[in-house]
């Protein structure tokens, strides 16, 4: 079992705001619109083997109803009990930067232009930049009207973030904040303790803390057992990269087509983790 390992991004997050952009196969096969990092849970292949985290809570662990099991040295206030019970899916609210909010729409919807810009092979007169533009590159924006898909995105998005900027402002922040100010407190202790580790149990729903130092030491358990993990010169993720490409290249020409614009350009390995196991 290789420790690397590789997936197909797909530019999912876009896909929520409109689906005019993926119709586009340069936008679908650039890595630099749509490369998120993935994690692969990688549990014991042999139950036996002596290395799979199992949480058996002793008698001084501290066990929420709700299912917040801790196993750690750190002993839990009330309040840090009560985020966690509201799940690790739970999000807190936040304070909504409008500017910077608009910036990054504005930011985002500038690059999509360039990279369309960038991949339209066809000469154009428009493509030549301008003498008096050459001082200002990182702020030059390609025009609108050469893309209707792009055009109709960049629309979409800006009616939907002025939907969302109006919706923000009628509502006072105390009916947009979901979390009390000692619940906040409590959270931001979570974040300032470098000791604890805090992960969802593999099968049940429950949330398990623990000691960091534990968490690594089982991680590198796991690898360590050559019977079922090797260690590698390097990231095999290339080479499998274009084993791949030179195996679709070789289907039929119409599956060919349809398959080559979802291979992403550069494809990342998973990052490995470890997951507790609860054993009632």
């Amino acid at each position: 079992m290789f420790v690397f390992s590789s997936r197909l991004h797909l530019p999912c997050v876009l896909l929520k705001f409109s689906p005019l952009l993926y119709r586009l196969t340069w936008f679908r096969r650039s890595p630099g619109l749509g490369p998120y990092p993935t994690r692969l849970h990688f549990a014991h292949p042999h139950p036996d083997a002596g290395h799979q985290q199992i949480l058996h809570p002793p008698a001084t662990a501290e066990t929420a109803p709700s299912g917040v099991i801790n196993v750690s040295n750190t002993e839990l206030t009330t309040k840090q009990l009560s985020v966690l019970e509201r799940g690790l899916s739970f999000s807190p609210t936040t304070a909504i930067d409008q500017v910077e909010l608009s910036n990054n729409i504005i930011e985002f919807s500038r690059k999509v232009r360039l990279r369309e810009w960038a991949s339209n092979n066809i000469p154009q007169p428009e493509r030549v930049i301008p003498q008096h533009l050459n001082t200002l590159k990182k702020k030059w924006t390609p025009p609108p009207k050469r893309n209707g898909f792009i055009d109709a995105f960049v629309s979409s998005v800006n009616l939907h973030l002025k939907s969302f900027l109006k919706s923000i402002e009628q509502k006072p922040q105390t009916e947009t904040d979901n979390l009390s100010r000692s619940e906040r407190n409590a959270l931001a202790s979570f974040k300032a303790n470098a000791n604890i580790i805090i992960k969802p149990v593999d099968k049940g729903g429950a949330v398990v803390v623990m000691d960091r130092s534990g968490f690594i030491s089982e991680a590198v358990s796991q690898l360590s057992d050559t019977r079922f993990y090797k260690k590698l010169p390097d990231d095999p993720t290339p080479t499998y990269h274009k084993d791949f490409i030179t195996m679709v290249q070789t289907f039929d020409v119409t599956v060919e087509h349809e398959v080559m614009p979802l291979i992403p350009m550069a494809p990342k390995p998973a990052i490995f983790y470890t997951l507790p196991r609860s054993i009632n």
